[in-house]
């Protein structure tokens, strides 16, 4: 080869490599582009989205504080005993209580309306704050309807300022005697601050069918007038120059009040503007080098490249065996030596990260990935096969307890005996507490009677014995049944959330399982509306006194009317309601509606006493106590006209709460009733302490009483205990006469069932309770 041909090699191998720098450079540089753009509008709305949720949360947070405040500053017994005492004390009182939160304005207002006390500041023109009284001082409060709602946050003028104003009601035992409210000013130092902490500017405008007020904004570049015209432009969206965003705060005076949030686009694009100059300096800098990069290695590169492409071509197909071996100079040599060894390296990376891809970190075991590879091709075979689904039971318990270690053992325990078990050597972790075993076709019930002992043996770790407990799902997958490894897999895990539910040791999959996940699922998402909208109906189970054979009381019971499955039972939304924390919601729903109801029958001239049924949840704090006593004295019930009804196992969570709770309401003349009793876990000791005045015998042990010697000398122990410790006593779950007889016999004091009637809507209540005026009577006649 002479030096001229050498010299075109070197001259073609450098062109090639200037194309194809040329070609990465253009691609990258359209590619940073394009990134860079897209980088612009995100960093411009993320700007704006950040500025909004700082906004919102310190808006809110001021909201809050200053509804916190209201409230402990109503609780000071010294203020409430100013309110009988000369303007003077209570003004320094007030503002005594003003200065803690350093706010804008303090309200005292007398149950009449009467404001006897306000404070506002105003600043001097050395911008310090001077406190004189209000102007509404020894006026009526204009907005006396906020003083009759919860503790809340309004929007207030004064004059010519605004306010974010809070009341709290000063209470004497039961009785307001008053209302004490503070708040601050929204204005430009409001503004200011928001637009420290946001970045952006804020401004605060009144809108009123089209016509713009600005409140108070921060500050702005000087060549720009935040006028309600430019506002307005912002707001619309017609300043180009500019991007905003803006958020509702409410209302004042029927007048919408909004914070309005805007920012120059120039201004947030400064800096990535500057970033984007140093990139294209940087990328020709690059390319400025790579060609040098290029020209030195089209020097030094000649005849062993061909070998060298060739070589490095098969290995990046994933051809392993072959080595790289160039002995035509030093160099090569060398660079061959190296390809080889980070060849080796990335099959050795690639073993580990095949490996870890199909098993689980902790326990070694094959994992989902796995599983569904191996479920698939089992399919595909034509294999018939059982897959199990298996749950460790407590596993959260153990890591709140003994710690995530001792957790951590538990599950690699779990591993190494389903590894040893003599029924499936295919066995599975599929994450935290999930195991899966795949087996051929046979016998689930002895299948699973003889896998037990193998699993759930004593474990001891250091001083603790854990006894280990299971949740099977079952599903089966018969010679070409068709399906596919996902859904059997889903199956698997529908069964195993059923078994769980019905705490069976295992369940065997069924299709209408599915339709009964859809069905919940349906009901879970419609309940929340269901009790905003007005979709759930009382309906009224009567009680009867057995002592003289009249109705007394009736059971309110929840049903929803639900607008395309039609009337849906309790037993299907009540458990959706406890898990989506919705249970206080729907028992304050019952509760009100029930009210009227009595209110409606006492009018008629119907004196029929209700039950409701409460929840768990409502005995964790005095929220739902309050609201119904609240009730009771607006409505001016009478004494035990309400039985409130609670389950023993909603006692049991927490007996002490519940007792104090209890214990409260009965204190406000509320009737208290132990529901289902003898099917809970509560002791005759917790019983003893409850102040409840009526144990309700679950329908389990009355509706085969006549039939079932064992039953009737539960129900007689029931009743006989229940008045020794002074307590009435209702049967419900009665069907039949006989029966009826037997607990008069016995002196159950009311009798409740499907032989005295249905639950039954109010309208169809009314036209029942005329009908059986006298039929009850032949009974006891009898």
């Amino acid at each position: 080869m002479n030096f001229s041909q050498i010299r075109s090699i070197q001259s073609k191998i450098l062109i090639l490599f200037i194309f194809l720098l040329l070609s990465v450079q253009l691609v990258s540089f359209f590619t940073t582009y394009k990134a860079n753009q897209k980088f612009e509008s995100a960093q411009l709305d993320n700007r704006l989205l950040t500025a909004k949720e700082v906004f919102t949360t310190q808006f809110e947070n001021r909201r809050y504080y200053l509804s916190a405040f209201a409230q402990t500053a109503a609780q000071d017994y010294g203020l409430k005993s100013m309110f009988q005492e000369d303007t003077s004390s209570l003004l320094v009182a007030l503002n005594n209580h003003r200065k803690r939160i350093n706010s804008d304005i303090a309200f005292a207002i007398e149950p009449s309306g009467i404001v006897i006390g306000q404070l506002v500041t105003e600043r001097n023109k050395q911008g310090l704050k001077k406190i004189k009284r209000g102007p509404e001082q020894g006026q009526t409060f204009s907005q006396k309807t906020w003083l009759t709602k919860e503790p809340t946050t309004q929007l207030f003028r004064s004059a010519e300022n605004l306010y974010q104003l809070s009341f709290a009601p000063i209470k004497s035992g039961a009785r307001t005697i008053g209302w004490i409210g503070f708040g601050y000013l929204i204005d430009s130092e409001l503004a200011n601050d928001f637009a420290s902490l946001t970045g952006v500017n804020v401004g605060f405008l009144l809108k009123n069918e089209g016509q713009w007020q600005v409140v108070a904004n921060s500050e702005i570049s000087a060549k720009i007038s935040f006028s309600p015209e430019f506002a307005a432009q912002v707001f619309q969206g017609k300043r180009e120059a500019y991007i905003s965003n803006n958020l509702a705060l409410g209302k004042v005076e029927q007048t919408d009040l909004i914070a309005i949030m805007f920012k120059s686009k120039a201004d947030l694009l400064k800096n990535i503007q500057a970033d984007w100059q140093q990139l294209l300096l940087l990328i020709a800098l690059t390319l400025f080098l790579s060609l040098l990069g290029a020209l030195g290695i089209a020097k030094g590169i000649t005849k062993p490249i061909k070998l060298l492409i060739i070589q490095v071509k098969s290995i990046a197909k994933g051809n392993y065996d072959q080595n790289v071996t160039i002995d035509d100079s030093l160099e090569l040599k060398q660079l061959a030596d190296e390809f080889n060894y980070m060849k080796q390296a990335v099959v050795e990376r690639e073993k580990t990260i095949s490996y870890r891809a199909y098993h689980d970190d902790l326990t070694d075991l094959p994992n989902r990935n796995a599983l569904l590879k191996a479920l698939t091709l089992w399919i595909e075979q034509h294999r018939g096969f059982i897959l199990i689904q298996l749950n460790v039971l407590r596993i959260n318990e153990i890591n709140d307890t003994l710690g995530h270690k001792v957790g951590d053992q538990v599950i690699l325990e779990v591993a190494k005996r389903l590894k040893n078990n003599a029924f499936s050597k295919e066995n599975y972790h599929l994450g935290d507490d999930n195991f899966a075993l795949v087996v051929k076709e046979q016998s689930i019930e002895a299948l699973i009677e003889n896998l037990l002992p193998e699993l759930e043996h004593h474990y001891q770790y250091e001083n603790v014995s854990l006894h280990f407990q299971y949740a099977m799902g079952i599903a089966k997958c018969h010679i070409d049944s068709g399906q596919s490894a996902a859904e059997l897999l889903q199956k698997s895990n529908v069964a195993l959330h059923q078994a769980k539910k019905q705490k069976h040791t295992f369940q065997i999959y069924d299709q209408e399982f599915d339709t009964n996940t859809i069905e919940r699922l349906h009901l879970t998402n419609g309940l929340k509306t269901a009790i905003d909208e007005d979709q759930l109906v009382l309906y009224y189970q009567p009680k009867l006194s057995l002592s003289t054979m009249k109705l007394s009381h009736v059971e309110a019971l929840v049903r929803w009317q639900h607008p395309d499955k039609g009337l849906v039972p309790p037993d299907s939304f009540i458990s959706i309601a406890e898990k989506t924390g919705q249970m206080d919601a729907l028992t304050r729903w019952v509760t009100l509606e029930a009210i009227r109801q009595y209110i409606v029958w006492q009018k008629a001239g119907n004196n029929i006493k209700i039950a409701i049924n409460i929840s768990a949840e409502n005995l964790k704090d005095k929220s739902y106590s309050d609201f119904i006593i609240a009730l009771k004295d607006r409505y001016q019930l009478p004494e035990h006209a309400i039985t409130l009804e609670v389950t023993e196992d909603a006692v049991v969570a927490d007996p002490e709460k519940a007792t104090e709770i209890l214990s409260y309401l009965k204190d406000h003349g509320f009737k208290l009733s132990i529901d289902d009793y003898g099917t809970g876990y509560s002791s005759l000791a917790q019983l003893k302490q409850l102040p409840v005045q009526e144990l309700k015998i679950d329908r389990s042990f009355v509706q085969h009483l006549m039939t079932n010697q064992e039953d009737q000398t539960i129900v007689k122990s029931t009743i006989e205990l229940a008045h020794n410790m002074g307590l009435s006593v209702v049967a419900e779950g009665i069907e039949d006469e006989a029966t009826l007889i037997w607990l008069q016999a016995h002196k159950c004091e009311l009798a409740q069932g499907y032989f005295i009637s249905r639950p039954l809507p109010a309208v169809t209540f009314d036209t029942w309770l005329k009908e059986s005026e006298y039929g009850f009577d032949e009974i006891k006649s009898c």
